[in-house]
């Protein structure tokens, strides 16, 4: 059951937010990006439905299994949603004065730098991937690290370059949606460290973490 609230929230956060979208968003970056990021919370939730089913079954997951093919569209939603909802935030902003340019900049390679060797070099010891793996698994491997990576980045591109209007009209969700997937990157680490040590459970601290992301990215996306 730890596993519903992960089913439910992202679900209900993305049907909620592709309502605003149909109800009022017209075809402009803001609403590319509302459409995209909602996406990726159904998506992603309908995903770990099918996790949950092979659970509540007794089964061994199998990797890659149905759900892994779901999920893996939920950062490329994320991505395109972020980089469409950069755009009205402040993004360009940052770009017209040298100073803004150089912190903007160099706040996304911290991130970046930050990003890939936590979970590149400390979790995966700058091996991804293990013995024995077939092309596909070694294919989600790569794919879920560089689409998370990208995420990450991407976040930490928004903040560094729109820092002075950090939103503006939309402050509060760009501060929510930055903490929730600040907060899925930390979630995906503890997975994978778990996962790799073998001593990933239902409902341990990945879990929890990735419960309260998929909750401040549903707050920031309706």
């Amino acid at each position: 059951y730890t596993q519903l609230p992960l089913v439910v929230i992202p679900i209900v956060g993305g049907v909620m937010g592709l309502n605003k979208f149909f109800k009022g968003a017209k075809v402009t970056s803001f609403g590319s990006g509302l459409l995209c990021l909602s996406l990726g919370m159904v998506v992603w939730g309908v995903g770990l439905g099918m996790w949950t089913y092979y659970i509540w079954q007794g089964t061994t997951v199998p990797y890659p299994s149905l759900a892994d093919y779901v999920f893996i569209w939920s950062p490329v939603l994320w991505v395109v949603g972020l980089i469409s909802l950069s755009r009205v935030v402040g993004g360009p902003y940052g770009l017209q004065r040298f100073s803004d340019w150089v912190i903007g900049l160099v706040t996304t390679l911290l991130v970046a730098v930050g990003a890939y060797y936590l979970l590149v070099v400390v979790v995966h010891g700058n091996i991804l991937g293990a013995p024995g793996e077939t092309s596909m698994q070694l294919f989600f491997d790569y794919a879920y690290t560089a689409e998370i990576l990208a995420v990450t980045t991407i976040v930490g591109a928004m903040l560094g370059f729109s820092r002075k209007y950090l939103g503006g009209r939309y402050r509060g969700s760009v501060i929510l949606l930055s903490m929730g997937f600040v907060t899925h990157f930390l979630a995906f680490v503890f997975f994978a460290d778990t996962i790799a040590k073998g001593t990933y459970f239902n409902g341990n601290v990945a879990d929890v973490l990735y419960t309260i992301a998929v909750f401040l990215e549903s707050l920031g996306i309706v």
